[in-house]
């Protein structure tokens, strides 16, 4: 009886503790969520008149959105995206650093299938989405 008690206790403690663990992960991924919303639903100064998901999702190919805490504690959701580049299809990474207090964000890296590629080159980059 005292060993189908501990049983008992035993099993409740392990459900508790999964059901916990699912809930933290469950509370992460709507921060995320919310996060990598904050960016798509944003606007750039240079560029108020759409929003950055609706520009992004409509000029790259395979648009992928996620967000990670980088190594310097800083809030990061990067885009990902297939485009032209100089003819050829290439990924496009852009990371957006967020500032979780004002909810302002800025870009603070930019790549072209992983190499770190100039401002003058982003900036003739995002004219491409925005203006065609």
């Amino acid at each position: 009886m005292k060993n189908n008690r501990l049983t008992k206790v035993f099993f409740i403690m392990v459900s508790t503790l999964f059901l916990l663990v699912g809930c933290s992960e469950s509370v992460k991924s709507s921060i995320d969520a919310a996060l990598v919303s904050t960016v798509k639903e944003g606007s750039l100064y240079e560029y108020p008149d759409k929003t950055v998901g609706k520009a992004f999702d409509d000029f790259f190919v395979d648009p992928k959105w996620e967000y990670f805490l980088s190594t310097e504690d800083e809030h990061v959701v990067e885009f990902n995206g297939v485009a032209e580049y100089y003819g050829e299809d290439a990924m496009i990474t852009i990371q957006f650093i967020i500032d979780e207090v004002t909810e302002e964000f800025e870009i603070y890296w930019f790549g072209v299938d992983d190499v770190e590629e100039s401002d003058y080159v982003l900036f003739d980059l995002l004219d491409t989405v925005y203006y065609e």
